[in-house]
């Protein structure tokens, strides 16, 4: 499986994601432009569209500006793969295919930490082998395919969050299964601090994750673990409020889209906020992205009166928007094929590149997987299955903590996606939602699988005890 995933991801080396806009904010560290282009926004219509939206651009002019809008963790995972690219490739042009190799290889590395603690938590032979097969083929599909692997020729952050969060799993697996130690708890901490420092909408993660870490003799004593929790949350909450300031344009935007694209489009009388608030006047406003033409306006002429107290004055007013956002979020879940194509570097036109082998599991999510209130219902059925199997002991037990964990980041996420920048590329901004359900339904697959056998084996012990002669 490992060989596969190698495989896989060497035949994926030369796809990626077209930038909708997003990589300037960050890619300035490394690259100023895109080769071929005279300028990074071209003036010219044609050029325009190309540089944009419309195909995946593999190499950048490596000038090391050093300059960002935005401070991400993202920054330290790319960073040795453009070393690599300085030392063997080129110290001028930066291939994102050479740039992603660091962190394919971390998955891969990731997909042996995975076997290694099946090994470890099954002796018998046969257990092995039907776990390591429902567990491991999963798994292999899903961080193979073309919609997650894509990010990783990219300047986009969800990239760096799928490496990240990945790694984090597989420690905290070896945390469970080899016993706690603090070298290992510290390796496994300091990938949570990367995972929240990867994006804002990540900040939630240490509340989450943080139980993953500590010892168990810690995780009984509610006094010592709210001490933990409070100094390791306080430490990254801290660095939260350095590395991820934005400029006051994204920030506004965001709070925008939240009010004027999320959050009143849903309500029953947005006339009645929007009067609460003093802008009785911007009811043309509703509906529209700071992007277009309306919403622009908009966005220009009220971003210095808008505020997050001015949403949660609304959710406050109207409650039932926090349903309805929640179920907007889930309607808008198991699709990872938004606007940013997946293509090879070819014009015109560019050539899709979704093969059903390669992307086999985005596939299936795309059709069978639960959207809107089935998918809430889903999240509540795998909460009530995990705190089930938390104390049962072995594998059971790793399956059921992991899946309690991730079932509870997937609901936080799709909230922080909506109210963080309301419908705007919701999609997209989804991309940690769909990748800690997609894992939580594989931990589900493996408790399915563990129970199966759990009965099977009780079944044939009973059979030879009935069976055996006084």
């Amino acid at each position: 499986m490992v060989a596969l995933a190698a495989l896989a991801f060497y035949l994926q080396l030369d796809l990626g994601r077209a930038d909708n806009g997003d990589f300037t904010r960050i890619m300035t560290w490394f690259v100023d432009s895109p080769v071929g282009f005279d300028d990074n926004f071209p003036t010219d219509p044609d050029d325009l569209k190309s540089r944009f939206f419309t195909q995946y651009l593999p190499y950048w002019e490596l000038t090391f500006p050093l300059d960002s809008a935005v401070n991400s963790s993202a920054v330290l995972l790319w960073l040795p793969g453009v070393a690599l690219n300085w030392a063997l490739y080129s110290p001028d042009v930066l291939s994102l295919s050479v740039m992603s190799l660091p962190a394919r290889l971390v998955l891969l590395v990731a997909m042996l930490l995975l076997f290694a603690w099946l090994d470890e938590r099954l002796v018998d032979p046969r257990e092995r082998l039907v776990a390591t097969l429902a567990i491991g083929i999963p798994f292999l599909l899903l961080v193979t395919g073309t919609d997650y692997v894509s990010f990783l020729n990219s300047f986009y952050q969800e990239g760096a969050s799928f490496v990240f969060l990945v790694a984090f799993l597989a420690v905290a697996l070896a945390l469970r299964v080899r016993g706690w130690s603090r070298g290992l708890a510290g390796f496994a901490l300091m990938l949570l601090f990367l995972l929240a420092a990867t994006k804002a909408s990540n900040v939630y993660w240490p509340f989450i994750g943080i139980a993953a870490v500590l010892p168990p003799a810690v995780a009984w004593k509610p006094r010592l673990i709210g001490w933990a929790i409070g100094i390791g949350l306080a430490a990254l909450m801290a660095y939260g409020a350095l590395a991820l300031t934005m400029g006051a344009n994204i920030q506004s935007t965001l709070t925008y889209h939240s009010i004027f694209n999320g959050v009143l489009p849903l309500s029953e009388d947005p006339d009645e906020h929007l009067e609460e608030l003093g802008m009785a006047d911007a009811d043309e406003c509703i509906g529209h992205s700071a992007f277009d033409e309306v919403g622009g306006i908009c966005w220009r002429d009220r971003k210095n009166n808008i505020s997050r107290g001015d949403l949660v004055a609304i959710v406050a007013r109207e409650p039932i928007l926090v349903v309805k956002g929640l179920d907007s979020a889930a309607s808008a879940m198991q699709d990872l094929t938004f606007p940013t194509a997946r293509v090879r570097a070819e014009e015109p036109p560019p050539a899709e590149a979704r093969t059903p082998l390669l992307n086999a599991w985005s596939l299936v999510k795309q059709t069978i997987f639960p959207r809107g209130g089935l998918l809430i219902m889903t999240l509540l059925t795998y909460l009530a299955a995990a705190a089930w199997t938390l104390r049962s002991g072995g594998l059971r037990s790793d399956l059921g903590a992991l899946g309690l964990m991730l079932t509870v980041a997937t609901g936080v996420d799709m909230a922080v996606a909506f109210f963080g920048d309301g419908f705007q590329e919701l999609e997209k901004h989804l991309f940690v939602a769909n990748l800690t359900f997609d894992l939580a339904t594989i931990a589900m697959i493996g408790l399915l699988a563990s129970v199966a056998l759990a009965r099977r084996t009780a079944g044939r012990a009973s059979t030879r005890d009935v069976s055996e002669p006084e």
